[in-house]
C-alpha cells in the first residue's frame, strides 16, 4: 500500500465497493473502498457530523490498495480500525497504523470474528458426512506467547477466513501491544475444509462452515492440550472395551 492525495474524480468516475464504520472517533467514521475509473482500489474516509448530517473529509489519508481487494470489515472495540482482504493480502488499518501480511493465492471469500480465549488452537473436521471413516485435520496454531503480557485474547484480535479455491479454513492474528496498538498480523492455514460460502463462529469452539453445494459442517475448535486428552481417553476406553470382550469370550 501507499499513502497518496485524495482523488479528483468526481463519484461518477469511482465505484464504491464496500462501506464500514470504523473507529472511535468524536464523530462516526466511515471507511470507504471504492474503484476508480482506471481500476486503481483505494480506501478513503469520511467523517459524519450528526449536527449538520453532512459528510466531510476523514481523518486518515487516502490509501491506494490491492487490486484483488474486496472484502472490508470493520474491527471492533478495542483495537477499532479496518482489515481489508485482497487475493494476496490481508491488511489492518487504524489512523496512521498500516500492518499487512502475505497470504496464498486464493478466495478469501468469507470470514467471522473468534470470541474465544485460548492460547492455542486447532481445527477437527468431521469428514464428509457419507459415512466414511472420519478425517481429522490438526495443526496447532500459537496465536501468543503464554508469558506475554500484553492481552492478546481480545474481541477482534482473532479471525476464521475460509478460503473457496484452496478449500481451507485459516486463522488471521492481530497481536498488539497492552495499549491494543495491533503491531502484527499473523495467518495461519488451520486444516482443510469443504468448499465454504460463509464461516460463523457459534460460542464455546464450535463453527459452522456452510457450503452451496450441500455439505456444510460443523467445526469444533480447541486447545491442543484439549485435543490430545481427549484421544487419550477414547484410546482408554477402547482399550477398556476390548479386555471385556475378552472376558465375555472366556467365561
Amino acid at each position: 500500500e501507499k499513502k497518496q492525495s485524495a482523488p479528483s474524480s468526481s463519484s461518477s468516475d469511482v465505484n464504491i465497493r464496500r462501506v464500514a464504520a470504523a473507529a472511535k472517533t468524536y464523530r462516526p467514521l466511515l471507511c470507504v473502498l471504492y474503484q476508480d475509473y482506471r481500476k486503481g482500489r483505494h480506501l478513503k474516509t469520511y467523517a459524519l457530523d450528526t449536527r449538520l448530517l453532512e459528510l466531510t473529509n476523514g481523518p486518515w489519508d487516502t490509501l491506494m490498495v490491492e487490486e484483488g481487494c474486496n472484502k472490508l470489515i470493520a474491527v471492533p472495540a478495542p483495537l477499532y480500525g479496518v482489515l481489508f482482504i485482497g487475493q494476496y493480502s490481508v491488511a489492518y488499518r487504524y489512523g496512521d497504523n498500516c500492518q499487512r501480511v502475505q497470504v496464498p493465492d486464493g478466495d478469501l471469500c468469507c470470514f467471522d470474528c473468534v470470541q474465544h480465549k485460548r492460547p492455542h488452537i486447532n481445527i477437527h473436521g468431521d469428514g464428509d458426512g457419507d459415512g466414511e471413516e472420519e478425517q481429522n485435520n490438526t495443526m496447532d496454531v500459537a496465536i501468543a506467547d503464554e508469558n506475554e503480557t500484553e492481552p492478546t485474547f481480545v474481541d477482534g484480535a482473532r479471525w476464521l477466513i475460509g478460503d473457496g479455491l484452496n478449500r481451507s479454513l485459516n486463522m488471521l492474528v492481530l497481536k498488539h501491544t497492552a495499549n491494543f496498538i495491533v503491531k502484527q498480523l499473523e495467518f495461519n492455514k488451520l486444516g482443510e475444509i469443504v468448499s465454504p460460502s460463509t464461516v460463523s463462529y457459534i460460542c464455546s469452539g464450535l463453527a459452522f462452515v456452510g457450503s452451496c453445494a450441500g455439505d456444510s459442517q460443523f467445526i469444533e475448535i480447541h486447545s491442543d492440550k484439549e485435543w490430545r486428552k481427549r484421544r487419550e481417553q477414547e484410546d482408554d476406553d477402547d482399550d477398556d472395551d476390548d479386555d471385556d470382550d475378552d472376558d465375555i469370550a472366556m467365561n
